[in-house]
């Protein structure tokens, strides 16, 4: 006995002693985000740069670490409109072995804001495609191989602002294989900006499933505070669509502000921000 309580008070010191700081950063302003992300296809495998995002630039570094900016893209003002939202597709369009980007723009009009999508060649600012028009709502990019063939699809869905939101499926050829993303995982986990943001009285949700799932979506105020469940259940794979309607578990309706939804998985979790106008 004497022993093994011993051998429990050393254990911390031999575990913690193990870790050495290997990178600290530079300091970033508060309003901004950096991170890691899978950027250049080296073989079979992504290599890992630094990106730097606030509300008006996106940028990309030369290494995983130290280095200088390589990649900029500035955003227009409808982009920065939109919250600066860009996003990684997650493969290569162009065959260069760099990853492309997408980008959300808002515009203003006299009933809902409607929403543009770019993709972006971030290597040359050069726009692949854009999707926008005054008489439509352009949902992100959904890409999956939808008919089994080894390519992969990139799904639009296109909504009329003036026929009751009605809207229909667009559907590109990537010509890009599978397995480019072989090794990007969670890349079919996602979970879109809702529309119409801003919203009154009724936003819609969409998140795409790689697999069956138990998932649970939910409503935070501004504080984190739980405001409603949307859903909990065991979904199929896909993309899925849930509206909510402005109200909290006691069905009254919420005040103005800013909210955030919450998509958890078994092995993931995220949120987005979305403003309810009255």
């Amino acid at each position: 006995m004497r022993l093994f309580l011993i051998y429990l008070f050393f254990l911390p010191v031999l575990l913690f002693s193990q870790l050495t700081l290997e990178y600290q950063s530079q300091i970033f302003p508060y309003n901004s985000f950096a991170g890691w992300i899978p950027f250049k296809k080296v073989g079979s495998n992504w290599e890992y740069r630094l990106y730097y995002l606030d509300s008006t630039k996106f940028q990309i570094y030369t290494s995983h670490y130290n280095g200088s900016v390589q990649y900029t893209y500035n955003f227009t003002q409808p982009e920065m409109k939109a919250g600066g939202y860009i996003y990684s597709l997650g493969i290569d369009l162009t065959g260069d072995n760099i990853v492309e980007f997408y980008v959300l723009g808002q515009y203003s009009t006299s009933t809902y804001p409607r929403q543009s999508v770019k993709i972006l060649n971030i290597t040359n600012n050069s726009t692949i495609l854009e999707l926008n028009s005054s008489n439509y709502y352009y949902s992100a990019p959904v890409i999956y191989d939808i008919d089994n063939d080894g390519i992969l699809e990139m799904i639009f869905t296109e909504y009329d602002m003036n026929n009751s939101w009605r809207y229909k499926l667009l559907v590109y050829n990537t010509n890009v294989s599978t397995s480019v993303i072989d090794n990007n995982n969670n890349q079919n986990f996602k979970l879109f900006q809702n529309f119409p943001n801003p919203f009154n009285p009724s936003t819609a949700i969409r998140f795409n499933l790689f697999r069956s799932e138990n998932i649970k979506l939910q409503i935070l105020n501004i504080n984190g505070e739980l405001i409603k469940t949307l859903l909990e259940k065991e979904l199929p794979p896909g993309q899925h669509e849930i509206i909510w309607d402005g109200t909290d578990s006691q069905n009254q309706k919420v005040t103005s502000g800013v909210y955030f939804y919450r998509l958890i998985s078994e092995n993931n979790e995220l949120t987005k921000k979305m403003i309810l106008i009255k």
